[in-house]
């Protein structure tokens, strides 16, 4: 008997979610052992991981959340042409102040905001993994 396609889709967003979380926290490992090996930006990135989940109390995307924030949604991409520190930071706090100024998206923006911060780290430790992979001589990573 097969499952009903919700709850498949269910099963298939949680084993995501899952992967997800666990590659983050390797992410978040690595970097602590291997900052070196990461660009200047990550750091950034790293450090506003717990500003942002310290505004919000529940940190887990809800299906609303891309309704709420429909008209701003273009603007969450822009993170990933930042490509500095002071680039990540300018970029938080302008999302920052905009969220505080609209408490009708506010929570939403914040959880967000917290997945594109997350997804960047996760990008950056891929990028050092497949050098990692491919260059002799790099220091043994997780």
């Amino acid at each position: 008997m097969t499952r009903p396609e919700s709850d498949r889709e269910e099963a298939q967003f949680g084993l995501r979610d899952k992967v997800r979380e666990s590659v983050l926290s390797d992410a978040l490992a690595d970097y602590d052992e291997h900052s070196e090996l990461y660009p200047e930006r990550v750091l950034t990135l790293h450090n506003a991981l717990p500003v942002v989940m310290g505004k919000i109390p529940c940190t887990e995307l809800r299906e609303e959340d891309v309704l709420c924030l429909k008209d701003i949604l273009p603007r969450f991409g822009e993170l990933a042409r930042c490509k500095t520190g002071k680039e990540v930071c300018a970029f938080v706090d302008s999302l920052s102040a905009r969220f505080e100024q609209h408490p009708e998206y506010r929570e939403a923006g914040y959880r967000r905001l917290l997945w594109e911060l997350e997804d960047e780290i996760i990008g950056a430790y891929a990028e050092v993994f497949s050098v990692w992979l491919t260059e002799p001589g790099v220091p043994d990573i997780k």
